[in-house]
């Protein structure tokens, strides 16, 4: 028996994962019809429907214990009961390290692994980017390449080496088929065709810029949480500067890339990978911009932070920071980097030290104050004795305000009781008003209905009155040739009766004729009867 097909996409992070997950989501039923099955096991369900990746299939593979593997084993048989291929999709997939697990729960399937590569420097701004969007991390560029070990040769071959078939495809849109991330996934199974069936948005933009460095400083301070992940996204359509690539001069890109062996190893795979410049990358912390930029991000509603964000705060926490403004700019990637606890360390310091002269400052304000105190104290005695006698007389007008004020109170639940009587009223009237100009709007349509075919009757008429006079006038000469015709039928019928009196004048001499031929008859058959005789006499004589 043929084993089915699992298209197992493992990323990588920052390829074009969320819109093709995004498509593959939205178009579930459309591949289901093409015999390719999207699962709902292990994408977490919300209200409004599972999650477009499975994030939570990825962590049971990864942290589950035996009866979650067997569950996730058997959910997964289930919903594919019908189906020879499906695809999972997740960019935690890339992270896993324990295959035993996942060759259990898909042991009885063919392993088609799925991954997007993309260029060095590329992926690692990038990835910068969203680790700072991410998390609350704080680093400059030099300290996260140390970081950010990327062992590119060693992840292919564990790949290679575990799944039956592997597809590394190059992340640069000219190598991508139709130039689209979706069209050059589906082409995995001839299926690119589809692509053209939805619109998939970025669902998932860099941020950069004075944006990113916005994020970095928030995240320094300890404000991380402040701004919701989706609304710094939001953010990123304000400004073409806020979204896309980073400025790294190319001097700099230079020794990034030369410094380790990861554009190497995908040349080997790729032979047209191209390194794109990115001096003309938004700058991270661009003083000259910092005001007008902070200034247009809190036009946004959950940025209400213009005024804590001016140049003057931003420029003494790199002072106290000791940051450079800008964090790619460094001698080579041996420099040390500021970390996040060295940064806050320095603030602390100068914040204490700040501390200790205001605590100086402060004790002598209050010597001062305690002598002032010391002559008010007199003075306040006598104002106090006043006080009292005044807070008495306060005291009964307030417990007559106050019996007031409860009346008052009485009267206003009245009055609310009656305002919600009204406010039901009200509604009904809306309703009823609602049905009126639904009504109306009926009435208006009928009108201008009735005057288009008024307007049609009244042409018609129109063009029936012409016609009417046109029979009038033929109608005059049919007239005067009837009276023509009536004088002539009139002389006919004198005719007709003359011919008629005529008529019966000869019947009745025909008649006579008639009757005397009879007799004349009657006497010709005795003279003829006579002759029989004679004749017959002479013939015997």
């Amino acid at each position: 028996m043929e084993k089915k097909t699992l298209y197992l996409h493992i990323g990588r992070h920052k390829t074009g994962t969320s819109s093709l997950q995004q498509f593959l989501s939205q178009n579930s039923k459309l591949l289901a019809k093409h015999g390719v099955l999207y699962p709902e096991t292990g994408r977490q369900v919300f209200d409004h429907g599972p999650h477009i990746a499975h994030h939570d299939l990825s962590r049971t593979l990864k942290h589950g214990d035996e009866a979650a593997l067997k569950s996730l084993k058997s959910d997964l048989s289930a919903e594919l009961a019908d189906y020879t291929a499906f695809v999972l999709s997740s960019e935690d997939f890339q992270n896993l390290d324990d295959f035993k697990k996942l060759r259990y729960v898909f042991e009885d399937y063919h392993i088609h692994v799925v991954c997007y590569l993309r260029e060095y420097l590329s992926y690692l701004l990038s990835s910068f980017a969203q680790r700072i969007h991410y998390t609350s991390d704080v680093f400059n560029i030099a300290a996260y390449i140390k970081r950010e070990d990327i062992p590119l040769r060693q992840f292919m071959q564990s790949w290679t080496q575990f799944a039956d078939q592997v597809d590394f495809r190059l992340y640069e849109r000219s190598q991508l088929k139709d130039q689209d991330i979706v069209a050059d996934f589906l082409d995995v199974f001839d299926l690119s065709k589809l692509a053209k069936t939805s619109t998939v948005y970025e669902s998932n933009p860099s941020l950069s810029g004075n944006l990113l460095g916005l994020k970095m400083f928030m995240n320094l301070t300890g404000q991380s949480d402040l701004i919701p992940y989706q609304v710094w996204a939001e953010a990123t359509k304000l400004d073409p500067s806020f979204k896309g690539k980073l400025h790294v001069d190319d001097e700099s890109a230079f020794k990034m890339r030369s410094a380790v062996p990861y554009n190497s190893v995908l040349r080997a795979e790729f032979p047209k990978v191209s390194e794109a410049s990115f001096e003309g990358g938004s700058k991270l912390f661009d003083l000259e911009r910092w005001d007008d930029d902070m200034a247009l991000i809190a036009s946004l509603p959950n940025f209400k932070l213009a005024n804590f964000f001016r140049m003057s705060n931003f420029g003494g926490f790199l002072n106290q920071a000791n940051l450079s403004v800008d964090p790619f700019q460094f001698e080579g990637l041996d420099e040390n980097a500021i970390g996040r606890t060295e940064i806050l360390d320095k603030i602390r310091e100068n914040r204490l030290k700040l501390a200790a002269k205001s605590s100086r400052e402060a004790a002598l304000a209050a010597k001062s104050a305690y002598v002032r105190a010391e002559e008010g104290f007199r003075r306040s005695q006598k104002e106090l004795d006043q006080v009292r006698e005044a807070t008495k007389k306060i005291r009964a007008r307030l417990k007559n305000q106050t019996e007031k004020a409860e009346n008052a109170n009485s009267a206003l639940q009245t009055t609310k009781a009656e305002l919600t009587d009204l406010a039901d009223k009200l509604k009904i009237q809306d309703k009823n008003a609602a049905k009126l100009l639904a009504n109306l709007e009926t009435e208006r349509a009928t009108k201008l209905e009735l005057q288009k075919k008024l307007k049609t009757q009244t042409n018609q008429a129109g063009t029936i009155n012409t016609t009417l006079q046109s029979t009038k006038a033929d109608l005059s000469k049919l007239v005067g040739k009837l009276k023509t015709k009536d004088e002539n039928t009139a002389k006919l019928r004198e005719s007709l009766e003359n011919e008629r009196t005529s008529k019966l004048e000869l019947q009745e001499k025909l008649k006579t004729q008639t009757k005397q031929a009879g007799d004349i008859n009657s006497k010709l058959k005795v003279a003829k009867a006579d002759l029989a005789d004679l004749a017959a006499k002479l013939k015997t004589q």
